[in-house]
């Protein structure tokens, strides 16, 4: 137990100085349109390079981040790295990529959650309906009514709001169509053994048919084999995320599929 404690000790006083010695970076997941395999978007998601450590997992130090406050202040650096990439890609490459940047619940609960994005998103020049906010089903259950008035107002502005990890919780369909959610994201739990589990399959079906009456995309998490991705399509899932298409690349890499895309549409027919 000491040392454990003396583990988490060391981790929150090192993520204290990760940000302002630029120790923290970004990569981005492609996401997919299924019918043509085109890039649609990308998930922004953090990495933590430690001098010493190597590379930290998130799902080690998120949990230290929001339990000590330091995830409002990483939290902020995300959101404006992102929405200052897909800018800079959408200059240099003419194609708007829809950027997708997690939320936390503990981000959820402050006070100042839709101004800051919004002055995020003027600051850089981005257009707001090219960013996509993801929450999970338990930041939706769990929240109060202040939390669902500003994703409202974020909504309101252009942004997207994208429902996370569908299926592993208890989401209200009320709560889905009173809060605009734009987007669901299947979890990947129902998406890996898709072609040899019937009962995934019609789980998945049933989403497709609820998300299509309600006006709402879906995206597949966790998409490996190509015999996934085509029953997928033809069950009516219209966008994908996984190790098929690509692993969360760096921004380097991400602007090399641009400027094959770019080169693809410049090309004459």
């Amino acid at each position: 137990m000491n040392e454990r404690a003396n583990e988490r000790l060391r981790l929150e006083n090192d993520l204290r100085r990760a940000l302002p010695l630029e120790q923290l970076h970004l990569v981005y997941q492609p996401q997919v349109e299924l019918a043509s395999g085109r890039i649609v978007g990308v998930e922004a998601l953090i990495r933590w390079q430690h001098p010493e450590l190597g590379l930290i997992s998130p799902v080690k130090f998120i949990p230290v981040a929001e339990d000590t406050g330091l995830v409002s202040a990483i939290g902020e650096w995300v959101l404006h790295s992102a929405c200052a990439q897909q800018r800079q890609w959408q200059q240099d490459y003419g194609i708007a990529l829809r950027m997708a940047v997690n939320l936390s619940p503990v981000q959820l609960q402050q006070n100042d959650i839709v101004s800051m994005v919004n002055h995020i998103v003027s600051e850089v020049g981005m257009n707001p309906e090219y960013l996509e906010l993801e929450i999970t089903e338990g930041v939706l259950m769990g929240s109060d009514e202040q939390v669902k008035v500003d994703l409202y107002k974020l909504s309101l502005s252009g942004i997207q709001i994208a429902l996370d990890d569908f299926g592993t919780g208890y989401s209200s369909l009320r709560y889905i169509s009173q809060l605009d959610i734009h987007k669901i994201k299947i979890d990947r739990t129902f998406i890996h053994d898709l072609t040899e589990n019937s009962q995934n399959a019609s789980i998945v079906s049933a989403i497709v048919a609820m998300a299509k009456n309600l006006g709402i995309t879906l995206l597949a998490e966790g998409i490996e084999t190509r015999e996934v991705a085509e029953l997928l399509a033809r069950l009516g899932c219209q966008e994908g995320q996984g190790y098929l298409y690509d692993r969360p690349l760096s921004p380097e890499a991400i602007e090399r599929l641009l400027e094959k895309e770019a080169a693809g549409q410049a090309s004459p027919t």
